[in-house]
């Protein structure tokens, strides 16, 4: 299957730029625009393997490169699932399997290849990284992520903060995890990534949260929480409580005030 990213010019202006690629772009919505290359920025097959990469192109067609091409790879079959950008330090945030098969890292890099830095702590067997949020800058912020893995435990998911330079990594604590007070999860109990939603100004991450199954069995509920995003130990606040019968489903049904 050939598919192909198709860039048309100004009104006025004859012609149409396209470029393809030997599998594919992926017609998926990681196609994203940075502001101060003025390249788009998407996904697509390294060529001549299975392996799926993050290439560049500018507007008008021109300066198409591989960004992200798996010089670091371990094995041929790694894919790229989620980037993003830290504008303010032209940082790639992504997630890949690049150093073990079906184990999804979270990594950030210059732009130009250099630099690359892998942000969650040694995953627990099995354990992988699903997705990851930016956390907006504030004057007391350090430049910092927000992650989602099953870090410590096989199977049970939890919010993370990182900082992008990879210094407040620890895999022998839990000074940067988001979920601490949401406790007793039932194992594989989900795979979803939870409603998140980071305030304005950087300073609290507002999430809703799959908590222990009650006695009857299958039976969970979810709860809404805060946590800081500044400082060396989030505090988690619980917003809702839920109990066995009268349930808060908050997993969809809530929304942040704009000026927050």
């Amino acid at each position: 299957i050939c598919e192909y990213l198709i860039l048309t010019p100004p009104i006025g202006n004859s012609g149409v730029s396209v470029f393809s690629s030997y599998q594919g772009a992926y017609n998926d919505r990681l196609v994203v625009f940075h502001q101060d290359t003025q390249n788009l920025y998407f996904r697509q097959r390294i060529p001549n393997s299975n392996a799926v990469g993050v290439y560049s192109v500018a507007m008008d067609g021109s300066n198409y490169r591989e960004v992200i091409g798996g010089s670091n790879a371990t094995h041929p079959d790694w894919e790229v699932i989620q980037f993003s950008f830290n504008q303010s330090l032209n940082k790639i945030l992504y997630i890949s399997d690049e150093e073990s098969d079906d184990v999804f890292e979270l990594y950030s890099m210059n732009l130009d290849g250099s630099n690359r830095v892998k942000l969650n702590a040694p995953l627990a067997a099995g354990g992988s990284v699903i997705a990851f949020y930016k956390v907006p800058i504030s004057g007391t912020n350090p430049e910092r992520v927000v992650y989602y893995a099953d870090q410590w435990s096989d199977l049970r998911y939890d919010l993370f903060l990182a900082n992008l330079d990879g210094s407040n990594i620890n895999g022998a604590t839990k000074t940067n995890q988001l979920t601490m007070a949401v406790d007793s999860y039932t194992a594989g109990e989900t795979r979803d990534v939870p409603r998140i939603q980071i305030t304005n100004n950087g300073l609290y991450a507002v999430f809703s949260h799959t908590k222990k199954a009650f006695s009857t069995a299958g039976a969970r509920y979810y709860n809404l929480y805060s946590a800081t995003l500044t400082g060396a130990t989030p505090s988690i606040y619980n917003l809702t409580v839920s109990t066995a019968g009268r349930e808060m489903y908050t997993s969809t049904s809530w929304h942040l005030a704009p000026n927050q």
